[in-house]
């Protein structure tokens, strides 16, 4: 699923593995790792889908 913010922001969020992750939408060019995930773009987690992404905005502010 996409949700996309008024800032212009595209997030990606799924729930394969039981925990909700959410990673920038169009981030595709980064390395992915064993599960298939972006080993190299952040990417946020949480039991609900808000929470991972607050995570991962909280991750984008911090790489800033």
């Amino acid at each position: 699923m996409i949700i996309h913010f008024n800032e212009g922001t595209s997030v990606e969020v799924s729930q394969d593995t039981g925990e909700w992750q959410a990673w920038e939408a169009g981030t595709y060019d980064c390395d992915c790792d064993e599960n298939g995930f972006f080993a190299t773009c952040s990417i946020g987690y949480g039991s609900t889908m808000m929470e991972a992404i607050a995570d991962l905005h909280e991750k984008i502010q911090n790489d800033a």
